[in-house]
């Protein structure tokens, strides 16, 4: 049932606005998807920017499948989990955010995490479990981020509003 909706949309968008007449039938509609990779911030980032540029365009309204992978796809659920999906909306508020992000993100996690004291112990544990200094710190970095992200994403779903 979708599918076939969106067909019509995405046929009838093709020919308004790149001209293509000959397409006839919506059965010759072409499937047009748009591909995330993961990759962390810069996979929000990008997929974010390529959202908002097929949009202004009038690309992405030709598009019958849109697809990520890891944090792609935490874009994608940002996107559609609004009531009217706006990728330049949130292509802006992905603007304010990430500079703060980028910034602020270990003083956040070392400030309003209320899993400091865990943090402390989880750096214990690591140090003592694996005998490398670089895998300590790696972990350790790892869970303040795992932290961060927690903490945040669900003050974020508790407000309905996501920023990924």
């Amino acid at each position: 049932m979708f599918v076939e909706k969106r067909r019509e949309r995405v046929f009838l968008n093709l020919k308004r606005q790149f001209g293509l007449h000959r397409l006839s039938e919506v059965k010759d509609t072409p499937n047009i998807a748009i591909i995330g990779s993961g990759g962390g911030l810069r996979a929000v980032i990008g997929m974010s920017a390529a959202m908002t540029a097929l949009k202004e365009r009038g690309i992405l309204d030709s598009t019958m499948y849109t697809a990520g992978l890891s944090r792609s796809a935490w874009y994608l659920m940002s996107l559609y989990s609004c009531k009217r999906p706006n990728a330049t909306e949130l292509n802006t508020k992905l603007r304010e955010i990430v500079p703060q992000i980028r910034s602020n993100m270990f003083l956040y996690a070392w400030f309003n995490n209320a899993c400091i004291q865990d943090m402390f112990n989880g750096l214990n544990f690591h140090h003592m479990r694996y005998s490398s200094r670089n895998m300590a710190l790696l972990l350790t970095w790892r869970n303040l981020v795992i932290h961060f992200m927690e903490d945040l994403l669900w003050r974020k779903a508790k407000k309905r509003q996501y920023i990924f």
